[in-house]
């Protein structure tokens, strides 16, 4: 019998390609799918209303137009960023083979890609940076130099569900990975000018979080008129798009994002991400290898997906599925991951309790 080809995940959309294609298959892609733009299934939650049909905007469109009436506050060459990146690479002590650069017109400021190789591929838009000055470009080259030190490859290894639940799992593998590199700046740059030019950036990054709350609250309304029900897996999503950039202020221990939480009466959303971070540190202290590493975070994010996305990004309130308990005693019962399972039921039980005393809610509120 012939061997069977390996095949990996490509890391931008997710499909399951051999390996020995990975590259050609890479420089096919235009840019990464924005998670927000992804279709997936929907978790079995408290209700059971018929799902609304819904188109989700164009962030892609939108944000372009966006950017294209900011003014212009950098205008760097092709050359300029290279020689840039390869300082930050040179400041964060990273190994690697060789540098690509990619101009792209997709949302995206900045991501790089690293293969097996250690060949590295930088994808960045030059609408988007020139809204940048050169001291908050300089910061995020710095902030993508620390993936290149803190993960071997870019590559991720996700089980086939055959269904759309990959995608979300590759996601919440790479928000793991973000959070690795978060690590990494704070920790050797915390001291660096760089460092206050990433947290301002961050910062920046709020505007976001307003647009994609307020958006989803309005196709909220409009599903409720029409007595239909959004897609959650969608809804989620959208949640975890804003943990990866949220998970910044945990690592430096800043409470800009806690505030902003406050301002706008989202403190579940605050805990939400907390309890992610929370997980991230646990699994990080356990200094497994990057598979067994892997394997835990996928465990994380199936335990946060019992999470009602809705309640928690837009109604202020953590409601977990009414399976969640039995799945926490099912995967207890098999003594699998129980030290995860454990954090979970903890939060699951503070949530019930809160439920039963009001004035603890409010409290939360």
């Amino acid at each position: 019998m012939p061997k069977q080809e390996r095949k990996v995940t490509c890391p931008r959309c997710h499909r399951h390609i051999p390996e020995g294609k990975l590259a050609e298959h890479i420089r096919e892609h235009k840019g990464k799918i924005p998670a927000y733009l992804r279709t997936l299934g929907t978790p079995e939650r408290k209700t059971h209303e018929p799902a609304a049909s819904f188109s989700i905007p164009s962030f892609k469109e939108f944000f372009r137009q966006l950017h294209s009436n900011e003014p212009v506050l950098s205008s760097l060459s092709e050359e300029q960023i290279y020689s840039k990146f390869k300082k930050s690479l040179s400041d964060a002590d990273a190994e690697y083979h060789s540098i690509n650069l990619e101009p792209t017109e997709d949302p995206e400021f900045i991501e790089i890609f690293i293969d097996e190789q250690r060949n590295l591929t930088l994808k960045y838009s030059p609408l988007l940076l020139r809204t940048l000055n050169e001291e908050s470009i300089d910061a995020l080259l710095l902030h993508e130099a620390c993936h290149v030190v803190t993960v071997p490859t870019s590559l991720l290894r996700v089980p086939d569900t055959g269904n759309e639940m990959t995608y979300f799992i590759a996601d919440y593998l790479t928000n793991y990975d973000e959070y690795l590199a978060h690590v990494e700046f704070v920790h050797r740059f915390r001291q660096d000018r760089r460092f206050e030019d990433l947290r301002q950036h961050q910062i920046s990054l709020f505007k976001n979080f307003e647009i994609i709350t307020s958006s989803t609250k309005t196709m909220l309304i409009a599903a409720k008129e029409k007595g239909l029900r959004i897609d959650q897996f969608k809804i989620l999503q959208q949640l975890h798009g804003m943990v990866y950039d949220a998970l910044f202020f945990y690592v430096a221990e800043d409470d800009s994002f806690s505030r902003w939480c406050k301002e706008h009466e989202l403190g579940a959303l605050n805990t939400f991400v907390g309890w992610i971070f929370e997980d991230f540190e646990h699994i990080t202290r356990l200094g497994l290898s990057r598979d067994e590493t892997q394997k835990k975070v996928m465990t994380s994010g199936t335990l946060s997906m019992s999470v009602n996305p809705i309640m928690t990004m837009i109604l202020n309130q953590i409601e977990f599925a009414d399976t969640a308990k039995s799945l926490h005693q099912e995967l207890m019962e098999r003594k699998q991951d129980a030290d995860l399972v454990e954090l979970w039921e903890k939060r699951r039980l503070l949530c019930e309790k809160q439920e039963a005393d009001p004035m603890n809610v409010k409290k939360q509120k």
